[in-house]
């Protein structure tokens, strides 16, 4: 009966009948210490050999003269700079995509280590002079070619609108041309909101190949191959848009499908199930059908609201939460946690998150909340884009209404 129904009313003509396991990158990042900083790499699965690097260091006020060779940039630097400094020392890559992820690496890892500024010059690397702009960094006044940004309160961007996205198109080399290029207006229009502050950019297919692996430690099966039938102990259950429509290997993986659905007057919201799928509770039992403790995963953990709806439900059916594993974890996530008595871990941690958006979100037609009340029915979902022209960002109460009308947070498809 099932069958036929698809049949008649042509369901799924462009999904793939199975869910299928990530496909592994050709590389993976590394970040490690040195004797006199820090370093980040691209190592290549294959051979196991980093053929792309970047590197800083620690320096102190002191130092920033002799750093300059100038006694203005000095005082520019020291008036607008406090705590630990770190120093971009060297980039080595071949394509500006690389340099881009290693600087971003170098910069987020830094964070753990309590750094609250950075410094860059542009000629370490061909690429840096277009892309530290897209970072958020600043002209160092007095020292040409010397580039600072403020990483006290960084905002961050997920960059997923290729989930999107349906195979082939997912893989059509013009798509990917025109996301690339549209990024990069998206990002400068996103450090035009906070100048001067760090813009940190995550691609969310490598987040998943990120959480994947520590799904797979945290279900005993990191050591497990392609192939290998075993599987862990805990069933993996994305709540988000992590990891959507794949499959952790060797661990039983089942999505939940939540909803964020905006009241008319856009002021307030409701969690609660995507149109088509069943009720949360339901949803909820048929997790708890398979008798296996749960790893529930997300792309970032901060003010949870997602996860306080979903926790009153778990609690409801009894149903064991055995670790939260995200890609992004802020301080306030952590604290979260904490009251909470879960047990989370995460990819990254950003201590103090100031603002995060979805690429996927700033783009109309493509993504969005959906609307409360709204026509439901045959066709689309019927959603709302939380930019302008459509809406007037509220949630950026820290932005001047000049700077939000000079630069909206909404990519423009060239």
């Amino acid at each position: 009966m099932v069958q036929s129904y698809i049949f008649e009313n042509n369901l799924y003509l462009r999904a793939q009948q199975y869910k299928a396991p990530l496909q592994a990158r050709e590389f993976r990042l590394d970040f490690g210490r040195k004797e006199d900083g820090y370093v980040t790499r691209l190592v290549g699965i294959a051979d196991g050999k980093p053929f792309a690097r970047a590197e800083g260091r620690t320096v102190r006020s002191d130092s920033f003269y002799g750093l300059t060779g100038s006694a203005e940039a000095a005082d520019f630097l020291r008036a607008r700079t406090s705590g630990r400094v770190l120093l971009v020392t060297a980039v080595q890559a071949q394509q500006p995509e690389q340099v881009q992820l290693l600087v971003n690496e170098l910069l987020v890892r830094c964070l753990s280590f309590d750094h609250t500024y950075a410094l860059c010059r542009q000629d370490i690397h061909e690429a840096l002079p277009s892309l530290l702009p897209q970072f958020g960094f600043l002209p160092v006044i007095g020292a040409p070619g010397l580039w600072y940004v403020d990483m006290r309160t960084p905002v961050v961007l997920i960059q997923d609108v290729l989930r999107r996205f349906k195979e082939p198109h997912r893989s059509d080399p013009v798509l990917a041309d025109v996301v690339t290029r549209s990024r990069i207006k998206l990002r400068l229009g996103l450090a035009a909101l906070y100048p001067g502050k760090l813009l940190l950019t995550f691609d969310a297919l490598l987040l998943d190949q990120a959480l994947t692996e520590l799904v797979r430690q945290a279900n005993g099966v990191a050591d497990r191959v392609l192939g290998d039938r075993t599987l862990g102990p805990y069933m993996c259950v994305p709540f988000g848009n992590i990891l959507s429509g794949e499959i952790v290997p060797n661990t039983v993986t089942k999505s939940m499908h939540l909803d964020k659905a905006l009241a008319e007057d856009s002021l307030h919201y409701r969690i609660g199930h995507m149109r088509g799928y069943s009720d949360l509770g339901v949803q909820v039992q048929t997790l708890a059908s398979f008798h296996r403790p749960l790893i529930l995963t997300d792309d970032l953990l901060h003010n949870g609201y997602r996860l306080r709806r979903l926790q009153e439900v778990f609690r409801r059916e009894q149903v064991e939460i055995r670790e939260v594993i995200v890609g992004i974890l802020s301080d306030t996530g952590l604290d979260l946690m904490a009251q909470q008595g879960c047990r989370v871990e995460a990819v990254y941690h950003i201590p103090n998150l100031l603002h995060w958006f979805n690429e996927s979100l700033l783009y109309p037609f493509i993504g969005g909340d959906s609307v409360e009340g709204a026509s439901g029915g045959e066709g689309p979902l019927p959603s709302a884009n939380m930019i302008l022209p459509y809406y007037y960002p509220t949630y950026l109460g820290d932005v001047g209404e000049e700077q939000i009308a000079r630069s909206p947070p909404c990519p423009s498809v060239p």
